[in-house]
């Protein structure tokens, strides 16, 4: 009986040869992985455009109990990081600023408002009327059942005398 033998029996060959087979399989995942991290990688070259990011030192230590010191650190943060972001895109010459009459076709004029308010106040007092109509009806329809019954009533007490 030879040692190769035994390792037969006992099923160590097998486990050997699947040893073998994970290794390489894991082997070719890690150099996949390793070539998406390259190809991820290249962004760090690329030019500020096509990864727009900006890292903002932070001088001091803010203690993170104080709500206030710890919003004023963000607010300045955000805006060192607004006036970094402006001088980059100027020296680019890309266009990032809206035209001063972006907004121009939704203001209206203080005539155009005085009318829509005119207007909103008449459909106001047409909803009003309506609905004070509608009370009136309620109540004469009311008061002429009440009528109507009373002279029944009246008429029945007559006929039984």
């Amino acid at each position: 009986m030879s040692i190769g033998d035994t390792m037969e029996e006992d099923g160590m060959r097998d486990v050997d040869c699947e040893a073998f087979e994970s290794e390489s399989e894991s082997e070719r995942k890690r150099d996949g992985l390793l070539k998406k991290v390259g190809d991820i990688s290249c962004l760090g070259n690329a030019e500020w455009v096509q990864k727009p990011s900006i890292d903002i030192g932070q001088e001091q230590e803010v203690d993170v109990n104080d709500n206030l010191e710890r919003e004023l650190s963000f607010y300045t943060q955000a805006k060192e990081g607004t006036t970094q972001v402006f001088e980059i895109l100027q020296l680019m010459r890309l266009p990032f600023l809206s035209f001063p009459d972006y907004y121009a076709e939704m203001v209206k004029t203080d005539a155009n408002m005085e009318k829509e308010k005119i207007k909103l106040l008449e459909e106001k007092k047409k909803i009003e009327a309506e609905e004070r109509r509608a009370r009136e009806i309620k109540n004469n329809t009311e008061q002429h059942i009440v009528s109507v019954v009373s002279h029944s009533n009246w008429q029945l007490s007559i006929r039984t005398y």
